[in-house]
């Protein structure tokens, strides 16, 4: 892996549940580990192509592989929380492609 390719910084966090005072559910995030990544935001094009809805934006974010990341997982970066959709590790397990969305 090269590097300096890693150039955004990456929170990944868990969400966990609470209840309030009144005893409505609140969803709370809690970092789980920092890591430094290459975020790339799909374009469009890119999008309309595969297929998917356009009220989605989706990044796919090259970091180092760590065992902690799921698909339970949650990814904030640049201000903006994305759900984990899809993982792949390399072969050699070194990096992962993670594959996140949110809604607009």
């Amino acid at each position: 892996m090269q590097s300096g390719r890693l150039r955004d910084q990456v929170e990944v966090q868990v969400k966990s549940s609470l209840k309030d005072e009144y005893g409505a559910k609140v969803d709370t995030y809690s970092k789980l580990y920092g890591a430094k990544g290459n975020v790339r935001y799909m374009a469009g094009s890119e999008l309309i192509k595969a297929g998917v809805a356009s009220n989605l934006v989706v990044i796919t974010v090259l970091m180092r592989y760590d065992r902690r990341m799921t698909h339970k997982c949650f990814i904030m970066t640049h201000g903006e929380r994305f759900e984990v959709e899809n993982i792949k590790p390399s072969d050699d397990r070194r990096e992962i492609i993670v594959t996140a969305t949110r809604e607009t």
